[in-house]
């Protein structure tokens, strides 16, 4: 009997791999020279796992939480302490 994956878990390694994917591809056209990564702490450790090493070099900060339902105009106030970097 094969292991059974869990979908979520799925979908969430498949987006993570998307984005890195994105990210690698947006670092060759020069679109971004310093990346601030903001996810929830579990996302974020999905996102690492597929980050090639000359994404991972151009990481300035971290922050391992979930601002998707955070109102635009309380960002600033949580993104304080890595946009200082």
């Amino acid at each position: 009997m094969e292991p059974t994956t869990d979908p979520v878990d799925k979908v969430e390694a498949d987006f993570a791999k998307s984005l890195a994917d994105l990210l690698a591809e947006k670092l060759r056209t020069d679109t971004y020279r310093r990346l601030i990564i903001v996810a929830a702490p579990n996302s974020l450790g999905n996102i690492r796992k597929f980050l090639n090493a000359q994404v991972q070099q151009t990481i300035i900060a971290e922050l391992p939480k979930n601002l998707i339902n955070t109102p635009v105009n309380d960002l600033p106030a949580h993104l304080e302490t890595v946009l200082a970097v």
